[in-house]
């Protein structure tokens, strides 16, 4: 009983400071660092947290799993119920799968998907997850944030970013300005993606939709009507998001 309490004691420590080191943790707690260490890698195991390198160090975090515990997880509930009807929307436009994700740190993490129904076709994982600097809606959730917390978030990840950081910068630069972001074969060679971002009353970047085209057939549906379609299904549900948040 009492390793599962100072489990739950790391947790709760987590959500309070996060992102918060592994030498915090032991300093802040009476437990051994090999004790602190497994109680980690136990979480980790759940789900219940991941780890983030922050200014090149490795950090904590909760993963989107812990939403289920706090009332956040009635954002992402009302998120996916006022997206639903704009993924459909979207997937019977282009008949392309379309996803919602939420951006969780520095990760987008799928929580919809309606597939194609080509042969051909991304299938849609539900709770996967991928680095934000890799994906569409990734990359138009980095856009919206303040340059103070995008630049904290891309420290320590120069191994990680293929195109480097400084390209990578250039590249979020012209979505900002543009409203949306379109990848071409950096998460999979042979996949065109399209993304923008959905933000919360405070216009802070929640999630995203987005849409998979496999390169064959980007000259079938690949044009700036479906880039407008998914640019306005996100500020639809961003004010949609927003008025709600005001009459509470």
């Amino acid at each position: 009983m009492k390793s599962v309490l100072n489990t739950l004691a790391l947790l709760e420590l987590i959500a309070a400071h996060q992102p918060v080191s592994l030498g915090e943790l032991c300093g802040w707690v009476d437990q051994p660092k090999s004790s602190v260490q497994r109680a980690l890698s136990t979480l980790k195991d759940a789900g219940w947290i991941k780890p983030a390198d922050v200014e090149g160090k490795p950090r904590w975090v909760l993963s989107n799993r812990f939403l289920s515990l706090t009332g956040s997880n009635h954002l992402v509930t009302r998120l996916s119920q006022l997206a639903k009807p704009a993924l459909i929307q979207l997937r019977d436009n282009c008949n392309e799968t379309v996803f919602l994700s939420t951006f969780d740190y520095d990760h987008m993490t799928v929580i919809d998907c309606i597939d194609s129904t080509h042969a051909v076709r991304l299938v849609g994982a539900v709770g996967g997850s991928i680095p934000a600097f890799m994906s569409s809606t990734g990359k138009a959730c980095l856009a919206r944030l303040p340059e103070d917390h995008f630049t904290k978030i891309l420290k320590g990840k120069t191994n990680r970013i293929p195109q480097g950081i400084a390209q990578l910068k250039r590249e979020i630069d012209d979505i900002r300005q543009q409203g949306y972001a379109i990848i071409r074969g950096e998460w999979s060679q042979e996949l065109t993606h399209i993304g923008a971002a959905i933000v919360d009353a405070r216009g802070h970047p929640i999630g995203g939709i987005g849409i998979a085209i496999p390169n064959h057939r980007q000259h079938e549906v690949f044009n700036d009507v479906l880039i407008k379609q998914v640019v306005e299904a996100c500020e639809d549900i961003s004010r949609s998001l927003a008025s709600e948040s005001a009459c509470r």
